[in-house]
């Protein structure tokens, strides 16, 4: 089987979703904003879905990166 690369054209690119689940910003956290200043945008549309506006999506909407609240059910 042989893997086809996503056809990317102006009117059509891929869209990365990103989720983080946390609110804190560790480690994991800056290398995910790392990550995203970093993609290539001509082919790629990145989103960040996260539980609670914080830190983490703060820093993904100074990127240019829309950042998406969804609240984790409680336990």
């Amino acid at each position: 089987m042989e893997l086809v690369p996503p056809i990317v054209t102006p009117a059509r690119r891929p869209v990365l979703l990103v989720s983080n689940h946390a609110e804190i910003v560790g480690g994991g956290e800056v290398s995910l904003l790392t990550l995203l200043g970093g993609i290539d945008r001509a082919r790629w549309d990145p989103a960040l879905v996260v539980p609670a506006a914080g830190a983490v999506a703060a820093g993904a909407r100074v990127l240019g990166i829309p950042a998406h609240v969804i609240p984790l059910p409680g336990l």
